[in-house]
Order: C-alpha cells, then sequence, then structure tokens
C-alpha cells in the first residue's frame, strides 16, 4: 500500500490511530504492539461482510495487515452529539438497541473466531456510542478488530459493561452529573434489548476483559465491582423470590 506518509492525524484510538487521506478516505493503522496482535485484513474482510448484508461501516478501499484505507465518514460520535445535545439520550439508545439487532440478524462467516461458544451471530464486541458516528445519511459503526461469531447476549454484555465501567473524564458535580447520565443511558439500552441473555453470560464477557492484557488496571476494577453488584443483586432477587 502506498500511505505510507499519510496526511494530519484525525483521531487516536485504543490500538489504531486514523490519518486524513485526503477528503474522501482515511486511513486506519495499527501502533505497535497492537500491529502485532490485530490482523488488519481481517477486520477489513469483516467490514466488507458487514456492508454487503446491508449494515452501515466504512466502505473498504485496501488493506494489509496493519492498514486499512476506507471511506472518511463526517459526523460526530453518538457520545459527542449526545454530550452536546442531552435531551437526545432516549433517542440515542434506541438507535444503539437497533444497530445492535440489525447486526445480530446477520449470520457470521464460519472462518470468524467464536470466542464466547455456540452462537450463528456477527457480534461487534465494541458497540458503544463512541463507535458510533452520526452522519447526515444515519448512524456507521466503526471499530471492527473484536468483531466474532457468537450469541447475542455476548455482545450485549460487552456494551453493559463498557456503559457501566468507562471513565467519567470530569470532577465534582460535573462527574455526578455525567454518571447519572450513564446510568440513566444504560438502563434504557438495557430495557431496549435482551437483557436476559446479556446478564447470562455477563460473567464470562466481564471474565475475558479483567483478563486482556490490554485491559487498564482502572478498567479491571471497574468491571470487578460491577461482576460482583451484579452477582450480588442477582442472589438478592433469587432469596426475594425463593418460595417458603
Amino acid at each position: 500500500m502506498s500511505t505510507r506518509n499519510p496526511g494530519p492525524l484525525l483521531a487516536a484510538g485504543r490500538a489504531a490511530d486514523v490519518y486524513e487521506l485526503g477528503r474522501q478516505l482515511v486511513l486506519r493503522r495499527y501502533r505497535q504492539p497492537h500491529a502485532q496482535i490485530y490482523d488488519a485484513r481481517r477486520e477489513a474482510e469483516l467490514m466488507t461482510y458487514a456492508h454487503d448484508h446491508g449494515f452501515p461501516v466504512p466502505v473498504v478501499h485496501d488493506a494489509d495487515q496493519t492498514d486499512i484505507v476506507m471511506q472518511r465518514v463526517i459526523g460526530p460520535s453518538m457520545l459527542a452529539s449526545m454530550a452536546r445535545q442531552p435531551w437526545t439520550l432516549w433517542a440515542n439508545t434506541l438507535t444503539l438497541a437497533k444497530l445492535h439487532h440489525n447486526l445480530h440478524s446477520i449470520l457470521a462467516p464460519e472462518w470468524v473466531s467464536a470466542p464466547f461458544g455456540d452462537g450463528e451471530a456477527l457480534i461487534h464486541l465494541d458497540l458503544h456510542p463512541e463507535n458510533v458516528l452520526l452522519t447526515d445519511e444515519g448512524p456507521v459503526v466503526i471499530d471492527w478488530q473484536n468483531a466474532a461469531r457468537g450469541p447475542v447476549g455476548a455482545d450485549l454484555a460487552k456494551t453493559w459493561i463498557i456503559l457501566a465501567t468507562a471513565a467519567i473524564p470530569a470532577r465534582g458535580a460535573k462527574a455526578a452529573l455525567l454518571r447519572g447520565a450513564r446510568h440513566l443511558f444504560l438502563r434504557s439500552f438495557l430495557h431496549r434489548v435482551d437483557r436476559q441473555s446479556a446478564a447470562a453470560l455477563l460473567p464470562a464477557v466481564a471474565e475475558a476483559w479483567i483478563n486482556n492484557p490490554r485491559t487498564s488496571d482502572p478498567e479491571r476494577a471497574a468491571t470487578a465491582r460491577l461482576l460482583r453488584d451484579h452477582t450480588h443483586e442477582v442472589t438478592r432477587q433469587s432469596r426475594g423470590t425463593r418460595p417458603s
């Protein structure tokens, strides 16, 4: 690929950077050591597969082991949009739930790994408001490096974990306000999806996230607290409904 000297840096994620390649294209490039772990060709193939099945993803133009050249998507992330327009919170939970539903209606190709067991759905495993771009034509989902085949509940559980544990970039009263908004968003999202299937796989997905070497220590601690609180809640409900 002739993209060794791309344009300005547009965004930096956990594992990759996005550079400008003119008005219509961007380059997504894995940084070290992530470039030794992920294969951008696999990610590009999955994006093309999802696009061919009608799911909104950036159009892929080229890829090699570390780089993907793709369509430049113009629009804020769902998270940034809600920060500016908090009254859109409930509408965005519906959008996110619909994206999950539409993605899970796609049968995953057999060559895709299935880290959480039986299931035929295409699952993203990182589908949250920061990975949804809101364009004039509708939402577009980015960052497909974790996509897999498996049960729907695993994808919902991973979104649950991210929504419940993401760091709050503020302090004091503003942090309290943002935590409250996050709680409302999570509760509304879980109301719109199959919460039971998500809860069933929450322990397995949380354990995988805690044991992932690329997970930060604060993320591990927050996920462990979420899992502990969820376990206590399940136990409390079980005792409350147990026949006397």
